[in-house]
């Protein structure tokens, strides 16, 4: 794959079952889900994530570079960096979930 290439164009919307829920539960169910809310941060249910946790809200409708979610799976900090102890999501993952919060 070409670097910095991502399949989604201005024009396409995201389809959260399909693109955005596998994205999160692959990498942030296991911390921020259901059994697991550290940071009292949840990412399953969109209401609570959208309040978001101790850090403030994870997702700001329409403004992903304000969103922590964004800030912190693009986070140049190993330490700040999500998901913690794993490998990066993908710029392909990190274009999906920003196109969702846009």
């Amino acid at each position: 794959m070409l670097s910095g290439f991502s399949p989604l164009r201005a024009g396409d919307t995201i389809n959260f079952k399909k693109q955005v829920w596998p994205i999160l539960q692959a990498s942030c169910f296991g911390c921020h889900g259901a059994d697991d809310q550290q940071g009292q941060l949840r990412l399953d249910a969109q209401a609570i994530a959208l309040h978001g946790g101790i850090g403030g809200p994870a997702i700001v409708p329409g403004k992903p570079d304000e969103s922590l979610l964004i800030q912190r799976i693009r986070s140049d900090d190993d330490e700040k960096r999500m998901p913690l102890e794993d490998d990066p999501l993908s710029d392909d993952d990190v274009a999906v979930l920003v196109k969702w919060i846009e």
